[in-house]
């Protein structure tokens, strides 16, 4: 009994020590907004890729939204009263049939922008909406549909904003669901064989 206990043991040994399966497992920040309010600013330097010589931001966001009314602010400070400009992009405005692009002095800046363009165009809301913003360096602000062709651009007359922060909104209780800044993590998963062994090894105790 002893010879078969030492047998039985050793060969759980053996099984346990094959090689562990890699594996990437992708992790994004994902949220939901729906109101017309900035509270939550996120460092543009703490996203890996995103600036550039050529670019204060290039940065890839998906929308998941149930009517448009979609807000994405890019600003130089977090203060939403006092002198911070910002880059406002308005995506699905008045019944979902408007985008716009405004230079703000301030955050919460209603009229009288320092420059603005439009586009008449509607956020999907039967899909997921893919799309790319960007500040260029030379002065082009600008957002673009990922496969759709669809460009909207504003060409700031003005110095162009070192913007540092990218936040948030929505409209009136429009349901949006955004996700970005996603990375790829390594991972390690056990394999068929080792989970095997390691059941056979709980067997083997009993």
């Amino acid at each position: 009994m002893i010879q078969k206990h030492f047998f039985i043991s050793l060969c759980a040994c053996f099984l346990l020590v094959d090689p562990l399966t890699a594996a990437e497992e992708t992790i994004c920040k994902e949220f939901s907004v729906h109101s017309y309010v900035y509270n939550k600013f996120y460092n543009l330097s703490r996203i890996n890729g995103v600036r550039s010589d050529d670019y204060f931001v290039k940065l890839p966001v998906t929308f998941d939204s149930d009517r448009g009314d979609i807000h994405v602010a890019f600003s130089e400070s977090t203060d939403t009263k006092n002198a911070s400009r910002v880059y406002e992009f308005a995506l699905g405005s008045y019944d979902n049939t408007l985008f716009e692009i405004r230079r703000k002095d301030f955050l919460l800046e209603k009229r009288d922008f320092n420059g603005n363009r439009f586009a008449d165009y509607s956020v999907p809301t039967d899909r997921e909406f893919n799309v790319e913003f960007s500040i260029s360096r030379s002065g082009v602000v600008q957002i673009v549909e990922a496969g759709s062709g669809f460009k909207l651009s504003l060409i700031d007359q003005l110095p162009v904003i070192d913007v540092k922060y990218v936040s948030f909104a929505g409209y009136r209780d429009a349901l949006t669901k955004v996700t970005f800044d996603c990375v790829n993590v390594g991972t390690t998963e056990i394999n068929s064989s080792t989970k095997l062994a390691e059941n056979d090894d709980k067997i083997n105790e009993i």
